[in-house]
């Protein structure tokens, strides 16, 4: 019979799903355009995707293979000849009529692609990846920056071995003191020099 064109604007999601359940080939048309959500809705209902190759359906779409990609080129109105862009969505679309068994083997492995590389485990599997990835990256560097300052542990030896070695220095120089004289046997060498710091600071004052 002879072929009519219907525009449907603003469709529902139910109507969505009601077109894309019995359509044969999806016709995605904006040029550089970001990754694009419609193409991945496509595939998922098992439809092959004609696209324009630029902008993300290069990411989503496998030319030849769950679709069709046609070179852009501008439609300049008043020229004779048809714009390459035009002629590859007509040839393409007519590829896929004229091959309906091709066009269903096309849209599985769509749907297959969808699955595989952008569902929601692939999702989860690679958010994931990224956190870890992050976790690692920052440990990485906390532990460079980090590296100049001593441990806990090691700081508490450090004190340790430094207030030894102030007790065996008083230790020596008492016993240095008693041998040569200078201090008496009954008397510290703290308690002394705090004897000694009270006259001189009564002294001056």
């Amino acid at each position: 019979g002879n072929a009519s064109i219907e525009f449907n604007l603003s469709v529902s999601n139910t109507k969505r799903k009601q077109l894309l359940s019995v359509a044969c080939v999806w016709c995605y048309t904006p040029h550089r355009e970001h990754f694009g959500i419609v193409p991945l809705e496509s595939m998922d209902a098992a439809v092959p995707v004609v696209a324009i190759r630029s902008g993300g359906p290069m990411e989503t779409i496998v030319d030849g293979v769950t679709g069709i990609l046609v070179d852009y080129e501008p439609i300049i109105v008043g020229q004779e000849k048809q714009s390459a862009t035009v002629c590859g969505f007509a040839d393409a679309i007519a590829k896929l009529i004229s091959h309906p068994e091709q066009t269903a083997e096309m849209g599985q492995r769509g749907k297959e692609r969808v699955h595989e590389i952008f569902g929601m485990e692939t999702f989860r599997k690679q958010w994931w990846e990224l956190l870890e990835e992050a976790q690692s990256r920052g440990r990485k560097r906390h532990d460079r920056i980090c590296s100049s300052y001593p441990s806990l542990e090691s700081s508490i030896v450090r004190s340790l071995r430094e207030m030894l070695i102030v007790f065996l220095l008083v230790v020596a120089l008492t016993w240095t003191l008693r041998t040569c004289g200078m201090l008496e046997d009954d008397t510290g060498l703290i308690g002394t020099l705090k004897v000694h710091y009270r006259r001189i600071v009564g002294d001056e004052l």
